[in-house]
């Protein structure tokens, strides 16, 4: 499935900037209204055509703003906003520790979570929620223990919640390192925030969009997954 004449709203979480803008903007191009929520009121007023929302996706309230902004039909949900932080777990528990894991698993799995739940009743009949996860919940490295675990576990929601809402359908897309202001400094080989979203929409007939490196990883996770994990770990 691509986006259709039949696709008629969407919600996209993060959509001030990275992958979630260019979903937003493609999705516009098509003709589709778009809702997009984020924490940074400024950001999300330079986004032109779509409806904004500002809101802390990590919080009960925060999925409730964006729920309470939310269109009557939804076709497409893109829970898409994240955070990678980068942990050092050999040190005594500290305040700032603390608060960065409930600030990762807020954002990253509950959120969607709860705005899913919240959302429930407006989906379409053939509505699509989309769940961004990483080749990370897959072949976790050392330094991000907090969100190769978020992403693990949004992977096994998305599974689980596409046994249960079927005819909707419930589509994970697996990103490879993608050239946001979140991977900044990290890495080499990234793709583009745009070619991410176009893969994302051009694959919503899958049930796990695996996209560039990705589809490597998951290849050699299933063959070798001692050597996965040892080229991943250090990354």
């Amino acid at each position: 499935m691509s986006v259709t004449s039949a696709t008629r709203t969407a919600v996209v979480t993060g959509g001030s900037a990275g992958v979630g803008l260019a979903l937003a903007r493609r999705l516009v191009a098509d003709g589709v209204d778009v809702t997009i929520c984020g924490r940074d009121k400024a950001r999300l007023a330079q986004v032109e055509g779509v409806r904004t929302v500002v809101a802390d996706l990590s919080t009960e309230a925060g999925a409730r703003a964006v729920a309470d902004a939310a269109p009557d039909r939804i076709d497409l949900l893109f829970n898409n906003a994240g955070v990678q932080l980068l942990n050092n777990w050999t040190i005594e528990p500290t305040a700032d520790l603390l608060a960065d894991i409930d600030g990762e698993v807020g954002l990253n799995l509950l959120g969607p979570m709860r705005l899913t739940a919240m959302l429930l009743p407006r989906l379409s009949k053939s509505a699509v929620i989309v769940n961004v996860t990483s080749g990370l919940g897959l072949v976790p490295k050392r330094a991000a223990p907090g969100y190769c675990a978020t992403k693990a576990g949004l992977s096994a929601f998305s599974t689980s919640l596409r046994y249960q809402l079927a005819p909707r359908r419930v589509v994970e897309a697996m990103l490879p390192l993608v050239d946001t202001a979140m991977t900044a400094g990290r890495g080499t080989g990234k793709i583009s925030a745009d070619a991410a979203a176009q893969a994302i929409l051009s694959g919503l007939h899958r049930d796990v969009i695996r996209i560039g490196a990705t589809r490597k990883l998951a290849a050699l996770h299933r063959l070798a997954p001692g050597l996965a994990a040892r080229i991943i770990r250090d990354k």
